[in-house]
Order: C-alpha cells, then structure tokens, then sequence
C-alpha cells in the first residue's frame, strides 16, 4: 500500500481525505516522446500510447486512474480513430491499480459506442481487481468477443509480436 494510501485510510474525516489527496495531486502532463509516444502522467499514473503500426496502438498503463485525467486518454483513442480508421488495441494494464468507478464507466461506454470502429481490443491485467472491473467493462459494453482479457503475458506478448510479423508480410 502506497503511502498516500495509507493516510486516506486513516483519515477521520471527509475533509482530511480531501485534504490529503491535494497532497498528493501534481499536474498532468501530456508529451510527445522523441519516439512518437505520447506519454500522459501525473503523480500517480502514467499512461503511454504507443502506434505499433497503422491501426495498432498499444496502452500502457502503470499506476492508478481516479479519473485525474478526465476524458484525456480516450480523447487519445477517439484521435487514432478518426486518422487511422478501425482500430486494435492493446492495452497493458499489468501494472495498473483498480480504476476508479468513473474510469470504468467512461472506458464501457466508449466500447459500446466504438465497437464497429474497434477491429479487437487485448487487455494485459496484472491484479484479480483490475481482471474482474475488465470483465464488467466488457459485460457492460455488450462487446461480446471483441475485448479478450489476458493475465498471461507471454500470451498477450505474442498476440503483438503476431501483429508487427503480419504487417511485415502484408
């Protein structure tokens, strides 16, 4: 348990929590990496976007979204969508906390209103918490097969390295 964590469980009071997590709330920073990523981060999660290539991109995700970014990482999505046409995605979540309610129902409700524009959607989980709010993004979205869970990374490894190879035989 992070140490920010800690406090708000030993808070008494809905004003120290809020008081608390100003503590710990930097900015949010959006950049593009010198190797075309664009990295969205605060102090408590970073997300990078990566284009594996035309109508493949990778999301990398490593900490916990309480929602601190607002719409940002599917208006990130939304854009690959609108230049590339449909789109597979990965996301890697192994290294993700549980996200908040809000972050959930914002991701389900971009499935189901994105499914004819999404070819597949892979999601590496690295937690049994974040593997069960999957599930319910997938069940709510009513996406049927078009999201796969993974919690096996050599298999969700070669699902990508599928992808690169067939690109290049294309």
């Amino acid at each position: 348990m992070s140490d920010w964590q800690a406090r708000i469980d030993d808070a008494e009071s809905e004003r120290e929590v809020v008081a608390i997590a100003r503590d710990y709330t930097g900015k949010t920073t959006r950049e593009i990496a010198c190797d075309a990523n664009v990295v969205v981060t605060d102090a408590k999660c970073k997300v990078v976007f990566r284009r594996i290539r035309p109508g493949v991109l990778e999301i990398q995700i490593a900490g916990i979204d309480n929602g601190q970014f607002g719409t940002a990482l599917i208006d990130e999505v939304l854009v690959a969508l609108v230049r590339e046409g449909p789109l597979e995605l990965f996301i890697d979540a192994s290294d993700a906390s549980m996200p908040a309610v809000s972050v959930a129902k914002g991701w389900t409700n971009f499935f189901a209103f994105n499914r004819k524009s999404l070819k597949r959607v892979r999601i590496l989980v690295g937690s049994k918490a974040v593997a069960l709010t999957m599930e319910i993004v997938r069940y709510l979205s009513d996406t049927g097969d078009l999201i796969r869970i993974y919690s096996d990374r050599e298999l969700y490894d070669a699902q990508g390295r599928a992808e690169v190879v067939s690109f290049g035989k294309a």
